[in-house]
């Protein structure tokens, strides 16, 4: 993966989502992506992970906790 090829926001909820786990050993749920970042919306941060799924940087499965840097 080519960090080049991502968005600021992008960037910013994938280093998020990596300290996330370095510290608590899971993964973050949507909305504590959301609140972190201070979206007034999950969906934001919802779509933000799609893109990255999409980009090859993370993959996901159904259900909370499931994001797992690749």
């Amino acid at each position: 993966m080519d960090n080049k090829t991502l968005t600021r926001r992008q960037y910013e909820v994938l280093e998020f989502i990596k300290a996330f786990i370095s510290k608590y050993g899971y993964s973050p749920t949507v909305r504590e992506i959301s609140e972190h970042m201070g979206y007034s919306s999950a969906s934001t941060a919802f779509s933000i992970v799609e893109a990255l799924v999409k980009k090859g940087c993370v993959r996901k499965n159904r259900g909370p906790r499931t994001i797992h840097v690749v």
